[in-house]
């Protein structure tokens, strides 16, 4: 047993082992030393392909090491080229979206988001960096530009704040505003007015003469009879000359500062049982000026019903105009009359086109004062409140009941309307500036002022500290509308400029607890005829409250 074990053993033995025997050991030293050279020689190619691996290992990062110094290079150079000059940058924003243009190598090439490596320079954070740069530079040249004239300009602006540095409309004004903010809260003087025939009860209009030394005017008045006074109220236009008479500090009639006095001096138009619902006194040429103004009374017709009759009537104003002829002042077109069975609470003279706006209940109506032929305007089926032309006569501008101001263009042939001013309901006074004649000034039953730009149909600015209880709020706007003027219903008259709405003076004028007593004023720049002499006068029922300005 043990025999055949070792005898398997040695067979397996033998058959793993290779016997060598003595007729191949020649065979056997040319195969060993064969294979030991080609050992060798995959050993040195093996060697030499980890060399040649290594040594472009090594090149390559050596090569990746150099491009990100000079890309970091590159970086830092366009950053202090940017901030020396930013004007030489070589990259620039191309009109491709996607791709930048190089200056350098006149090429495109193409924006990477957020890339490293060659592509430096081409990232879309270096081009946002270069629109900020940009945007920085030019506004640093905006406010540079911006600030250093006001600077070198700094002696002309204090020239400007003088006296001779400024223009005459602009030296006028601001020496009229500054009278204005000196007015004293109680008058410098005042003075009864009063006829032979007749007692003044109150006044409904007032305006004064160019050269200062006529009053024109219309007041309820009471007729005397005998010893007493009757009752028929009626209305009468009245003229007043402001004379200059002898100082008398005893006298507190002539208590001013040339003795000025107020004396009747003719009479026009008696309004006996009739109502003046408006009037104004415009110049229909360079000679002559008339009174234009709209009277309604209650009648009975002759089937026994009431009935309302409207008169529009046109007169000359002799004291105001330079024509004394009587022939040629009682000539057709400056005496006319007019008569409806309608309402009318508004009137407007249109000097160019020599004609009359006349606000009705439903409509407007143009009359030709030449040919008397009347013209319907749509006023959107509401009542007409106020009405008033621009400086061409070509726009008609109206005050609705419970609606906006709308304007009418006359030289269309339906007179529609063409723009509308929103937030102006129930305006019972509105003006068009002759010396800005795109501007329009508007005064609505809360007591608001607007000034509006007529081509942009919005408000410029706004006055609020206005109160207005009434139909109408007495305004006066002065012959050079620098200045408007308001009899508030709380007793006191403000003054503000039109040039940027500013407050420039207060006082008391009136009680207001007395509606019958409403106040008119005027301001004149020449009071009594002597230039630079401005003062305000109120007219409150027979008596005249004068505020002289001092600078």
């Amino acid at each position: 047993m043990e025999c055949n074990k070792r005898y398997r053993r040695n067979t397996t033995t033998n058959r793993q082992k290779k016997y060598i025997s003595s007729n191949d050991s020649f065979v056997f030293g040319e195969v060993s030393s064969n294979a030991e050279q080609l050992r060798r020689k995959r050993s040195r190619n093996n060697a030499m392909r980890s060399n040649r691996n290594r040594d472009m290992n090594e090149v390559k990062r050596n090569r990746g090491m150099n491009e990100s110094n000079r890309g970091m290079n590159e970086v830092d150079h366009t950053t202090d080229e940017q901030q020396s000059s930013h004007g030489n940058a070589i990259v620039e924003e191309s009109d491709i979206p996607g791709f930048a243009y190089d200056s350098v190598t006149k090429r495109y090439y193409r924006v990477q988001p957020q890339a490293s490596g060659p592509n430096i320079g081409f990232r879309e954070s270096d081009l946002k960096g270069n629109r900020q740069h940009n945007l920085f530079m030019a506004e640093r040249e905006r406010c540079c530009t911006k600030s250093c004239p006001s600077v070198s300009w700094l002696p002309k602006m204090i020239r400007r704040r003088e006296l001779y540095g400024s223009s005459m409309s602009r030296f006028t004004r601001l020496v009229a505003e500054g009278a204005l903010r000196g007015v004293r809260k109680e008058p410098s003087y005042v003075q009864r007015g009063y006829t032979d025939i007749e007692t003044l009860h109150s006044c409904h209009y007032v305006d004064i003469s160019d050269d200062g030394k006529t009053i024109v005017g219309c007041w309820s008045v009471r007729h005397q009879r005998g010893e007493g006074w009757r009752d028929i109220c009626g209305a009468r236009f009245i003229c007043f000359k402001v004379t200059a008479g002898h100082y008398d500090k005893t006298e507190s009639v002539y208590w001013n500062k040339f003795g000025l006095k107020i004396r009747s001096s003719t009479y026009g138009a008696n309004l006996v049982k009739s109502n003046l619902m408006d009037i104004c006194v415009e110049p229909v040429n360079d000679n002559v000026t008339c009174a234009l103004y709209v009277t309604t009374q209650t009648i009975v017709t002759m089937h026994n019903r009431f009935s309302t009759l409207s008169r529009v009537c046109i007169e000359p104003v002799a004291e105001f105009s330079s024509v004394y002829d009587a022939t040629e002042l009682h000539l057709p077109s400056y005496n006319m009359r007019w008569t409806c069975q309608k309402y009318v609470r508004a009137i407007a003279f249109n000097r160019n086109r020599m004609g009359i706006g006349i606000g009705l209940e439903e409509n407007a109506v143009f009359l030709d004062i030449s040919t008397e032929r009347t013209t319907r305007i749509n006023s959107l089926e509401r009542g007409v409140m106020s009405l008033s032309f621009n400086a061409d006569g070509n726009l008609l501008f109206m005050g609705l009941i419970g609606n906006n101001v709308t304007c009418s263009d006359l030289r269309m042939n339906n007179r529609e309307t063409v723009a509308t001013y929103n937030d102006t309901e129930s305006v019972g006074w509105l003006k068009t500036l002759r010396t800005k004649p795109d501007m329009l000034v508007t005064e609505d039953h809360v007591g608001i002022i607007k000034f509006w730009d007529i081509r942009m149909v919005k408000p410029l600015f706004r006055i609020e500290d206005n109160i207005n209880p009434y139909n109408k709020t007495p305004m006066h706007l002065e012959k050079d509308e620098r200045i408007l003027f308001s009899a508030t219903a709380d007793g006191i008259t403000r003054a503000w400029s039109t040039y940027n709405g500013e407050k420039l003076c207060e006082f008391p004028s009136h009680d207001p607890r007395n509606s019958s007593r409403k106040p008119k004023l005027v301001y004149a720049s020449n009071w009594g005829g002597f230039s630079g002499n401005a003062a305000i006068l109120v007219a409150t029922g027979s008596e005249f409250h004068v505020h002289e300005l001092v600078l």
